[in-house]
């Protein structure tokens, strides 16, 4: 478990409702294959407006041990209209190691 504090900008030029930033552990920074590990609710912003959250991240015991990018993607779940959906996700710059508990 760790904690990620993260900013959210809006930087489109019509105002985007409420979503929510999941996190995922990948094994690269563009990996389709990713283990979500925590959300965090974020609210409307105005066009060229930000918000800033702490996420507590929790690894699932099934997650393999292994080095692994920390992705944050707002909207998550892709619940706000955007004329780009591609740009939402950023990698960490560093890995995580996990471990095994066994």
């Amino acid at each position: 478990m760790f904690n990620v504090d993260h900013t959210i900008l809006n930087r489109g030029t019509v105002g985007a409702g409420a979503s929510a930033t999941r996190f995922y552990l990948a094994v690269s920074p563009t990996a389709t294959a990713r283990f979500q590990v925590g959300e965090v609710a974020m609210p409307a912003l105005a066009p060229s407006y930000s918000a800033v959250a702490n996420a507590t991240i929790f690894a699932p015991w099934t997650t393999p041990a292994g080095t692994y990018y920390l992705l944050a993607c707002a909207d998550g779940a892709v619940a706000v209209a955007e004329s780009d959906e591609t740009n939402n996700c950023l990698a960490s710059s560093t890995t995580i190691a996990l471990a095994s508990v066994f």
